[in-house]
């Protein structure tokens, strides 16, 4: 046990003595050196004798290990006579040997060193080689060439390759003597390298992921939370950085996680702002997304003044028939429909979709997707003709362009349904309303919030029909969906838990 090692090393416990009698602050202390070594033998053994050699407590070697990190894991001590070298220089030793064998493979163990340490997918090193050096690109690119580089740091024990997992991992501790042995400069410069190439290999954002959504989130997302720690710590301010930053937020946002997505959002403007101004057109992009998140949040007054703001940089700078104004024009009106305001909604719906026709086409999705919003704003308004003809349209041309479980054709198919049960229709809302859901949970996943509303109107139409069991399942699935995304005092949230309440009541009556 690396907790026992360490502490018996130090002599603060003896080889007679059982864990359970270490007091709560020096077992604590321990676990944390033990973290922080990652559990490495070696490491542990040196940090064990430093205590016993100058008396120190753990809780001083963690302090002095915070800020003298690099001159204690270079430190001798007189105890450790079986022990020739130091962790420092036996892995700098490795490292000078890897780099004389084999200079790619030394590129990709820098490289390493700046992302996270555990599960670093090979397809992530192969999709943005392009932005290493020449000679290590076509080294990584090249299958066989790759697994030789892998066999030399194996080799030496300084990073570990999973076969059949193609994923790669190292330990923290490495990571840490290879950064902290590089001068400032060098440091900065593979830190800029790490931020290209998880740019140049990350998706694309719109559900470009598609059914590998699921991997994106547990083996790329991790890398970029390390680039963007490195983004504010080395100040990287160039386009790939904020570039990576938003496509990551907007990535997170269509797979549910907003308020990673805000974060990273938040460190895109920012630098947006800092480094190419207040008015420029990548700026007035991050203005929009957060928009849209305040009003997924239910900010509807400080969405408003984000969206207007965004309107005015891109009809200023790009003109008002650019398909980006359309885009805020749409946005725009989203908000006032989501808040009512019909009046004001459907003329920038209409101005928005003349733009995008123009500009991308009629089949183009987000010409589409207009429409669909326009339909919605024609379906609260009982306006069913209207509504049924522009959903009927969309969805043949969503049918013809997108994949059959695009997440858009979700959303026809709820509006779809909601025009059915309002007309009477309910078998064929119900069919509806289960594909929509079929789909959603198939591509963005069980507890995307963009499920919550078929399944709150699946609700509505179960008890509607005397269901109640089935209405209660449904509704309270929607409701912890949503608790979990926007939390217990979210507009939506508080729709369905009366909603939810309301079958609740309805069903004990009847029983």
């Amino acid at each position: 046990d690396s907790i026992l090692l360490l502490l018996r090393q130090s002599k603060l416990l003896d080889r007679y003595t059982s864990l359970d009698n270490v007091p709560t602050a020096e077992r604590t202390a321990a676990e944390r050196i033990v973290k922080e070594m990652d559990g490495l033998p070696l490491a542990l053994v040196q940090a064990g004798a430093y205590v016993e050699e100058t008396g120190c407590s753990l809780t001083d070697y963690l302090d002095l290990y915070t800020t003298r990190r690099k001159d204690l894991l270079a430190k001798r001590s007189r105890l450790l006579l079986d022990y020739a070298e130091t962790v420092d220089t036996t892995w700098l030793l490795s490292f000078q040997q890897i780099e004389e064998q084999s200079p790619a493979a030394a590129d990709v163990l820098r490289l390493c060193a700046f992302l996270a340490a555990d599960a670093i997918p090979e397809e992530l090193l192969i999709r943005g080689a392009t932005e290493l050096e020449a000679a290590t690109s076509v080294v990584i690119t090249d299958p066989f060439r790759l697994i030789e580089t892998m066999e030399v740091l194996r080799k030496y024990s300084l990073l570990r390759r999973n076969g059949d997992t193609h994923m790669l991992s190292m330990h923290r501790l490495v990571q840490t003597v290879l950064k902290e042995n590089m001068n400032q400069e060098t440091q900065r410069a593979w830190a800029e390298r790490t931020v290209r190439v998880v740019n140049a290999a990350f998706p694309e954002s719109d559900y470009g992921a598609g059914a590998n959504h699921q991997y994106y989130l547990q083996y790329y997302l991790p890398h970029v939370q390390e680039c963007a720690t490195l983004i504010e710590q080395y100040h990287l301010h160039f386009p790939e950085a904020t570039h990576l930053l938003f496509q990551a937020g907007v990535f997170l946002y269509n797979y549910g996680f907003y308020p990673q997505s805000e974060a990273l959002n938040q460190q895109a403007l920012s630098i947006r702002e800092q480094v190419l101004g207040r008015e420029h057109p990548a700026t007035a992009e991050s203005l929009n997304f957060l928009a849209i998140l305040a009003r997924n949040h239910g900010n509807y007054e400080q969405s408003e003044a984000l969206h207007r703001q965004a309107l005015a940089i891109r009809e200023k700078t790009l003109g008002s028939q650019h398909f980006a104004t359309g885009e805020s024009l749409n946005n725009l009106g989203v908000l006032y429909r989501n808040q009512g305001k019909y009046e004001r909604a459907e003329p920038l719906f209409q101005q928005a979709f003349s733009i995008r026709k123009q500009t991308l086409g009629s089949d183009h999705s987000e010409t589409l997707t207009t429409s669909i919003n326009l339909a919605k704003l024609y379906l609260e308004q009982r306006k069913y003709e209207r509504a049924e003809r522009l959903l009927k349209q969309s969805l043949t041309a969503f049918e013809r362009v997108l994949d059959p479980e695009h997440p858009r054709i979700a959303q026809n198919l709820n509006l779809l349904a909601r025009l059915a049960y309002e007309q009477g229709e309910y078998e064929q809302a119900e069919v509806f309303w289960k594909r929509a859901i079929a789909i959603i949970e198939n591509t963005l996943g069980l507890e995307n919030p963009a499920i919550a509303e078929s399944l709150n109107s699946l609700a509505e139409l179960f008890f509607v029909q005397g269901r109640s069991a089935q209405a209660q399942s449904y509704c309270q699935r929607a409701l912890s969906v949503y608790e979990n995304a926007f939390g217990s005092e979210h507009p939506d949230t508080i729709s369905y838990r009366q909603h939810l309440a309301r079958i609740m009541s309805k069903k004990e009556e009847a029983g």
